[in-house]
């Protein structure tokens, strides 16, 4: 598969739950992102070419969370290094601007410096 990738995957240092925004089912963690899309580690495999309503959950003051909104298609799906789970890529569509900046500043203190 090539890698049309602009930006450098960085990997987080939380493996942070994606939910379907409309049933608040868990769709998987997080485990690595950018500003323009997500790989995440799953339990079931998501279809391709498929827009999802998501929300993400980030880390807050405390045990406090917030809550990142989006949208994001799913551009291909695959068995994980752990054969019993599956890993995923998602190209963020729509996003507010503060949301962007939730996930930027993430990618400055939350994730290991060396990127993927």
């Amino acid at each position: 598969m090539e890698n049309r990738r602009v930006l450098p995957r960085r990997q987080t240092i939380y493996y942070l739950r994606v939910s379907d925004r409309k049933n608040r089912r868990l769709i998987g963690r997080v485990t690595d992102i950018t500003t323009d899309g997500i790989r995440l580690c799953c339990e079931k495999p998501l279809a391709i070419d498929r827009t999802l309503c998501l929300t993400m959950d980030m880390p807050g003051p405390g045990k406090r969370k917030n809550r990142v909104k989006f949208e994001a298609r799913s551009k291909w799906c695959g068995r994980d290094v752990n054969p019993d789970l599956f890993a995923a890529g998602l190209a963020i569509e729509k996003i507010s601007d503060q949301d962007t900046r939730a996930i930027e500043r993430l990618l400055v203190t939350s994730t290991f410096r060396k990127t993927v």
